[in-house]
């Protein structure tokens, strides 16, 4: 019946923010010594003040980068 069919037509907005955030993703791996796996699995569960500063950092920012991505990538 030939229903099936990949398709590649994506916005080119998603390529530019995909773009971006793979640059600042990044540059901050490499600028930071520290592994975010490292903070939420290894700090946190023993009360590591750093890794309680990035868990308290990281619910805001990825409510913020959710709220940024849906309003001018994804357009809703």
């Amino acid at each position: 019946m030939k229903e099936f069919k990949l398709s590649y037509r994506v916005p080119h907005r998603q390529y530019a923010s995909a773009l971006l955030g793979g640059l600042i993703v990044g540059l901050a791996a490499r600028m930071v010594p520290g592994c975010n796996i490292w903070h939420l699995w290894g700090g946190v569960p023993v009360l590591a003040l750093q890794s309680l500063i990035f868990a308290l950092g990281l619910l805001p920012g990825a409510w913020i980068g959710s709220r940024l991505l849906a309003r001018y990538v994804v357009g809703r």
